[in-house]
């Protein structure tokens, strides 16, 4: 069965400033998807109205729907009552997509009669932000058993695949090299651990046409899990030190 949903946005004030119209697209993304999740869609069009000729704007609404639609964004364990009700609901409801935790839109896709919109860089640069988020939070989320120092170079290279002919020199640094440096603290913080610390340097050279004329430095701390049996924080925080290698992880979301 097809459903439809109209969303009709507000008229903006006369005087509004360009950050208040963008924080409204923003908000009608994270309105639409909410209720998209909250009536079980798995397929998704939206049909936007030839009014909003802005790209940026249109690329705003998807991205905050993308964001929106990230499978793991409820961190919190449901209340009793919530379970309740959640058991209710899948008695009269054998769909799996009842359940409480966040389920993703499948495949959404928005549509509109200028055709030139979704091929403006301002609209693009929304998706790619959009899926480049996505892509940092599933490494950030991965967790300490799975996600170590050799994870996580194995998914930089794989990574590096996809920008041939973009990359110039690739460094992994360990042991020796790092105490060379002077990294001792880098170095004996994760040397007990099976898997051993690591620095990966990536030279990206996206436009060969202005090579050498801009140079920008990411850096990320990817603190994984296993440092080697120290207990480096109180209890019950080091339950959620996966998420130490989120500054890494943040970098290679800028690089995806």
């Amino acid at each position: 069965m097809r459903r439809v949903l109209l969303i009709q946005k507000a008229a903006d004030k006369k005087d509004a400033k360009p950050e208040e119209i963008k924080k409204s697209f923003r908000t009608m993304g994270v309105t639409a998807c909410q209720q998209m999740q909250g009536k079980k869609a798995s397929d998704v069009e939206f049909l936007v109205s030839s009014k909003v000729g802005s790209s940026e704007l249109l690329g705003i609404f998807e991205n905050s729907f993308h964001l929106t639609n990230y499978e793991n964004s409820h961190k919190k364990q449901p209340s009793e009552e919530e379970q309740e009700k959640d058991k209710e609901e899948e008695a009269l409801d054998k769909d799996d997509r009842t359940k409480r935790i966040n389920k993703k839109v499948d495949n959404f896709v928005v549509s509109t009669e200028n055709t030139s919109v979704v091929e403006d860089q301002d609209y693009k640069f929304q998706q790619a932000s959009a899926r480049a988020t996505e892509f940092a939070r599933n490494l950030a989320n991965a967790r300490g058993s799975v996600a170590t120092p050799e994870w996580m170079e194995h998914q930089i290279m794989d990574l590096l695949k996809k920008h041939e002919g973009k990359v110039g020199e690739v460094r992994v640094l360990q042991a020796d090299e790092l105490q060379k440096l002077g990294m001792n603290l880098f170095y004996n913080v994760g040397k007990g651990a099976i898997s051993q610390p690591r620095c990966v340097i990536v030279h990206y050279e996206g436009n060969p046409e202005k090579k050498g004329e801009v140079e920008i430095a990411l850096v990320g701390k990817g603190v994984t899990f296993d440092t080697g049996g120290l207990n480096l924080k109180p209890s019950g925080y080091m339950e959620d030190m996966y998420g130490d290698k989120g500054g890494s992880c943040a970098v290679l979301g800028a690089l995806q």
